[in-house]
């Protein structure tokens, strides 16, 4: 996504956020941050990063006592986040510094920061060390391990034995995707599978000519479980109990790449469409309950499904000119959802409003006034479209009263939206009507000036 001039800057945040549940950044994450730093984003554009973050644990008892996940995951994220992201967090991280030094950018470029010395486990074998062998040698290196005394007295474990197969994985994707089934059959356990599957997922571009042989063993690998529990985030699911979501976030990777998913695409469709269906029968909120609703959507395991559907509909769009009709049947089942799953389901239509426009428009204009004007959620349906989707011609059209009632509301983004129209000389934001509208509240037509003078400043000298 780092630099990818067709990704809107608020799809780059949205991605981030999701990340943010993982306890470690990556040089991945450093790229795309300073690509979304270069657009000066306003500090409340990246707040849903430090609501995701959330509040410290207790400090500990003693300079003796391990230092808390939730620090070490902010320290490290510190080396990415602008400080003011991570504001609350800042005594933890002065702490964790103490112990093992300032985060340093440049360390995520080279070697990982280091291990802990202690409280926390290590991995028997470096990714160094497992990349210095053939995958399938490694692999089973990997699958063979197992603690004893003495590696439990030097806090060796499985889950930092994953996480250094991940980055050997990383390291050399191609390698490792050649014979996936055969990895997969001598890694053996479900977290090690997991974390094979996450790294190549991450280099989905760079297997693109093994998608075929990656996607059948993927496919291979059943839902833990039933998947993930209705109370349950990305980042606290137990270890091989997420495979589902892992397996389809490949298969939306793949599929965004153009990897061939011809041989598999039936068994994909229902894979993904299974998970859309396997919503809670009881409403059980929203994964964060104050905080935007996508950053709960992308975190269940019906919201990755959910996704997966578009990426699969968007692939066959590009591949035949089609889509098969389970695709609009699906979209009509879950428009109607209701409570927290319906205003998740709903933030990630807003999200994926562009797609849906060039794929399905027909339905899309069927189904715009249930989308977007009518009923409990069209309200709030309408400002996530407006703060996580790039604007079109056709949403300037036809939501023009709703638009600028949103810049009035001062929905995020709606400003911005409302005076680049404006810029571009769209039909029904001609400045002057800009002034009328806007100007029943001095503050937003302010703010609208503030942001002509920067989208002007910004713009090429064409």
């Amino acid at each position: 996504l780092a630099g990818a001039s067709d990704v809107a800057v608020t799809d780059k945040i949205a991605h981030v956020t999701g990340r943010l549940a993982s306890s470690t950044a990556s040089a991945e994450d450093l790229a795309l941050v300073t690509d979304i730093l270069s657009h000066n984003p306003a500090p409340e554009d990246l707040a849903t990063w430090t609501e995701v973050l959330g509040t410290p644990s207790h400090a500990p008892a003693d300079g003796e006592a391990p230092i808390p996940r939730d620090w070490a995951r902010a320290w490290r994220w510190a080396a990415v986040l602008p400080e003011y992201v991570l504001a609350a967090w800042r005594d933890a991280i002065d702490y964790v510094s103490g112990h093992h030094g300032t985060p340093d950018p440049q360390a995520l470029t080279g070697d990982r920061f280091p291990q802990w010395e202690g409280g926390f486990g290590r991995s028997p074998y470096s990714a160094e060390a497992l990349s210095a062998c053939p995958p399938l040698e490694a692999a089973a290196l990997v699958a063979a391990w197992e603690p004893d005394a003495e590696s439990e007295q030097q806090r060796f474990g499985h889950l930092e034995l994953a996480r250094a197969l991940e980055d050997a994985v990383k390291a050399d994707s191609v390698g490792w995707s050649v014979v996936p089934q055969d990895v997969v059959t001598a890694l053996g356990k479900p977290l090690y599978i997991e974390h094979y599957f996450r790294a190549l997922t991450e280099r989905a571009a760079d297997i693109v000519p093994h998608a075929p042989a990656v996607l059948v063993a993927a496919l291979a690998q059943l839902p833990a479980g039933g998947g993930q529990a209705a109370n349950q985030d990305t980042g606290e699911v137990t270890a091989g109990g997420n495979m589902q979501e892992v397996v389809l976030d490949l298969v939306r990777a793949l599929a965004n790449e153009d990897g061939d998913l011809a041989a598999s695409l039936n068994d994909l469709w229902e894979r993904a469409l299974t998970a859309v269906r396997s919503i809670p029968e009881t409403d059980t909120g929203l994964l964060f309950a104050d905080h935007d609703p996508l950053n709960s959507a992308i975190n269940r395991s019906w919201g990755h499904g959910f996704q997966t559907v578009f990426a699969l509909a968007a692939w066959e769009f590009r591949s035949h000119g089609t889509v098969r009709p389970e695709f609009e049947e699906i979209l009509d089942a879950v428009i109607g959802a209701v409570g927290s799953v319906g205003r998740e389901f709903r933030a990630i239509f807003a999200s994926h409003r562009p797609l849906l426009e060039g794929i399905a428009g027909t339905w899309l204009e069927a189904h715009a006034a249930a989308l977007f004007r009518e009923g409990a959620l069209a309200r709030e349906t309408f400002n996530l479209t407006v703060k996580w989707s790039r604007p079109t011609t056709w949403f300037y059209r036809e939501f023009t009263a709703e638009l600028l009632g949103a810049a009035l509301r001062r929905v995020d983004n709606a400003i911005r939206l409302v005076v680049a129209a404006a810029l571009h000389e769209v039909e029904g934001y001609e400045l002057d009507t800009l002034i009328k509208r806007l100007g029943k509240d001095t503050a937003v037509l302010a703010t609208a000036a503030e942001d002509a003078a920067f989208l002007v400043q910004e713009a090429e000298p064409n």
